[in-house]
């Protein structure tokens, strides 16, 4: 089960590093690592909703910074199918979408107290609902929506050079891009992204040298 591998790997981050915070980014995801500050400095702490603001009484922690989703019904059908006997509940709490999320050295501890505090039980198969939604929730972390520098869904280029620059464009302004949806192949998706957006300034320097 996914969960189970993304925490052994928060377990290994607090056992075994000393980094302020841990990445957890999928395989058919790109990002900028010289940009990542856009979203960690991020001001939209989801200040004006009340479902995800730390609740913890002791101290404030904004520990999860990702794609902030609000109140997902759960499929109880299909490849996201969650039974009603596995989480009875009308509606998941806030959550970060699990292709790409950061949590700080802090969040990472309260997560896995959190696990060992339900033993658990009552967290849902999906990975990122259980550990950035229930365990979060549990934990009284706040969640940062860095969602307008997260590119979720990428539009390849079409010839036509309207569209062309409509798209990139809209890359150019995110730091990371979920390439696995909308089909097509990745590496094509990953190179296009690279050599026409992000990496243009670069690949027009090697080209002149």
């Amino acid at each position: 089960m996914k969960s189970v591998q993304v925490l052994a790997a928060l377990d290994w981050f607090l056992k075994s590093t000393d980094r302020p915070m841990m990445i957890k980014v999928d395989d058919d995801v790109v990002f900028d690592p010289d940009r990542l500050d856009e979203i960690l400095n991020i001001s939209d702490k989801c200040s004006n909703c009340n479902c995800c603001r730390p609740t913890n009484s002791s101290r404030e922690v904004w520990g999860i910074w990702g794609h902030i989703i609000h109140g997902m019904v759960p499929h109880r059908s299909g490849r996201w199918e969650v039974s009603i006997k596995e989480f009875p509940g009308n509606a998941f709490p806030s959550f970060a979408m699990g292709s790409f999320y950061i949590l700080s050295r802090e969040a990472a501890a309260e997560v896995l107290y959190q696990l060992v505090q339900v033993e658990g039980k009552g967290l849902v198969h999906l990975e990122d609902v259980a550990i950035t939604g229930q365990l979060r929730e549990g934990a009284g972390l706040g969640l940062v929506n860095a969602w307008t520098l997260i590119r979720t869904n990428l539009v390849m280029y079409r010839r036509d050079d309207a569209k062309r620059k409509l798209t990139a464009a809209s890359v150019l302004r995110s730091v990371v891009v979920f390439l696995g949806q909308g089909g097509g192949d990745l590496e094509e998706k990953a190179e296009w992204v690279w050599c026409n957006v992000w990496g243009k300034d670069y690949t027009q320097i090697q080209g002149t040298s």
